[in-house]
């Protein structure tokens, strides 16, 4: 890999701050001047993504010397170049090590890619503890408040691009914080460098602060140390020591703040990108590629300056006559030449540019290649289905699985799982017996309230999953699809409810599918009975009796009182009953019961009387009351005989 001029690469001036910076000191802790080799390679590797690769350059692609642009600003604010400050000469140092004029910074778009896929809004993974609900919504209210997912953002960006990170835990307070280490500043020590637990880790760096000056009183820029040392017992802490010219400082003379937590376990989690086994570090994103990238910023740097030059055409002025000084170019002016001389623009057909275009183009495909990253690129084609969204990103789908397991299982679950234990030491009731009185201490972890508005309780739970969620969603024609299909199967008793339920669920995202099967299955047993039962059972035909209709003349005895709770179809259903008993088609002790079964609101006398009872027979027309039978006819008067 190439990075350009390395005059004083050591220097903390030359890597991050300039040429005043002072120098930091290696991980043994010896004074020296130079960053360690360590960090030499993950500071290169981080200018990338922060776009400043080429920001110690000091030639342009023009062979002149770099500007920055305030710089540029101020020359074009004064209207002047100042004598000596712009070397208008030919460099001879070569392309490679000029600085580009239209870098693409490639490595940026990669790792933001990738950590867009990992912790985005829709990507981020759900946390679900399947053994115990209080701890599931304990774990919850504390990602809500410390905001992890946006935290585990910086984390992914700083592993994307060096290729490491460190994320760990305070309690502040009482309120749980989530914090990320810059890899560069850390010097870790494991306590099992096969799974990198670690057993302390040191963070150390200079940074500059204003001071009041002992001797002017005025303030002035000095640089200041930052340590922190975090074990398994303690976090000890010097926020601000003078830097004493590259001299190692005497830490124990200096004021530090010491916090002892005692929770047995150093509280950082180290998380390696990609892994590689007996290294501290693991590999970046763009890990093999980025002398490519630095060739892709020549390219369009070298086709930038064709383009350019090419809308500024060199004058051709073909003649045997002296050409004369002042010359004037344009349409405004007008160039005499003698007979025979002729005057032509020349210009470059832009064959050179275009090949550079087209090259930087493989290049940037190449690149993508490697690094198994596929960029958008479909805004006006059709919507792309789930389907052909999964295999035509299955590239980089899969290297998204693996950075799954690096940032999920090895960092957020393990820091979450730590955080937990640490939660529940803190929550233990201690003696404390410094006072005159021995006291119970506990301490109290602030978190959002519920719903609810009552205090989240630590559970029990131990089993912390990550559930991650499908890398497209599907779409409403694939959703309703699904829903047909799944209906027709059912219908046409090729499967059924509970493998329905499960084949949908995917797209509703329903995750409890016994419990919409139960309760799909007790709203059809609600609205019909007769489908709960199994449909292979086949129910007992029952005999059909005949029912004899009742004559309209005859009044059964229906008590006046059953008549009341009754409705008109129960009374003629309760007649239809008694028809039967009366016509000697059904007994009576069968009767009484399918009364008492079908109308519970008649009670045992109402029965026992209507079953006594006999109807009364009313006559078709008006007849006597002594006999019951019709009156004879009356006899017509005789007529008169005739004389």
């Amino acid at each position: 890999m190439s990075s350009g001029t390395r005059a004083n690469v050591g220097q903390v001036g030359q890597v991050l701050r300039g040429p005043s910076a002072p120098g930091l000191v290696q991980e043994g802790g010896g004074p020296t001047d130079a960053l360690t080799e360590r960090q030499q390679l993950l500071g290169h590797l981080w200018a990338f993504y922060r776009c400043m690769n080429y920001h110690q350059r000091q030639t342009d692609w023009d062979g002149r010397q770099a500007t920055g642009h305030i710089e540029n600003e101020a020359i074009a604010t004064a209207g002047f170049i100042p004598g000596g400050f712009y070397d208008a000469g030919n460099s001879t140092l070569p392309l490679k090590f000029r600085k580009p004029t239209a870098p693409y910074y490639l490595a940026k778009v990669i790792v933001n890619r990738f950590t867009g896929l990992l912790f985005g809004s829709q990507h981020h993974p759900k946390l679900v503890v399947v053994d115990d609900p209080d701890t599931d919504a304990w774990l919850t209210a504390v990602i809500e408040s410390t905001r992890l997912w946006s935290r585990m953002v910086l984390a992914r960006s700083y592993g994307g691009a060096m290729g490491t990170v460190a994320i760990g835990f305070v309690f502040r307070d009482g309120k749980p914080k989530i914090e990320v280490h810059d890899p560069r500043w850390c010097f870790p020590h494991f306590a099992d460098r096969e799974e990198l637990v670690l057993e302390k880790i040191e963070k150390r760096y200079q940074y500059p602060d204003m001071t009041r000056d002992a001797e002017t009183g005025l303030m002035v820029e000095g640089w200041f140390w930052y340590r922190r040392i975090i074990t398994e017992t303690d976090d000890t802490l010097w926020p601000r020591v003078p830097v004493n010219a590259g001299e190692e400082p005497r830490w124990t003379q200096h004021k530090s703040i010491v916090t002892t937590h005692d929770f047995g376990f150093c509280p950082v989690v180290w998380v390696q990108n990609n892994e590689v086994q007996d290294d501290i570090d693991g590999d970046p994103d763009c890990h093999g590629v980025y002398d490519n990238i630095e060739t892709i910023d020549s390219l369009l740097s070298q086709a930038n300056r064709g383009i350019l030059s090419n809308c500024d055409p060199t004058l051709h002025i073909s003649t045997d006559d002296d050409i004369p000084d002042g010359l004037r170019k344009g349409s405004d002016n007008a160039i005499k030449t003698s007979s025979g001389g002729s005057v032509s623009y020349l210009e470059i057909s832009g064959a050179g540019p275009k090949a550079a275009l087209e090259f930087a183009a493989e290049l940037e495909k190449r690149v993508l290649r490697i690094t198994r990253c596929v960029l958008d690129d479909n805004f006006s084609g059709p919507a792309r289905t789930e389907a052909e969204v999964t295999q035509n990103y299955s590239n980089m789908i899969e290297q998204a699985d693996i950075l799954r397991e690096q940032y999920g299982e090895r960092g957020v679950k393990r820091l979450l799982e730590m955080l937990l234990r640490a939660a529940r030491k803190l929550s233990t009731p201690v003696v404390d017996r410094g006072g005159d009185l021995p006291r119970i201490m506990r301490s109290v972890i602030r978190l959002p309230r519920t719903k609810e508005g009552t205090e989240h309780q630590i559970g029990k739970g131990q089993m912390l999953e990550l559930d991650w969620p499908d890398w497209a969603e599907p779409t409403l024609t694939e959703i309703t699809s699904a829903v047909d299909a799944a209906g027709k199967a059912m219908n046409y008793g090729l499967t059924d409810l509970e493998h329905g339920v499960r084949f949908i669920a995917h797209y509703f995202g329903i995750e409890d599918t016994a419990a919409l099967v139960e309760k799909l299955e007790a709203a059809t047993a609600a609205a019909d009975p007769a489908a709960a039962y199994d449909t292979a059972y086949e129910e007992p035909v029952e005999e059909e009796i005949p029912v004899e209709e009742p004559v309209a003349e005859e009044e059964w005895p229906v008590p006046g009182e059953v008549a009341d709770a009754l409705n008109g179809a129960q009374v003629n259903a309760l007649i239809g009953v008694l028809s039967q008993v009366y016509a000697g088609t059904l007994p009576a002790v069968a009767a009484a019961e399918v009364i008492l079964n079908a109308f519970p609101q008649v009670s045992e006398e109402s029965v026992n009387r209507m079953l006594s009872e006999k109807p009364t027979i009313k006559p078709v027309t008006d007849a006597t009351p002594e006999t019951g039978k019709e009156p004879a006819a009356p006899e017509e008067p005789a007529l008169p005989e005739e004389e």
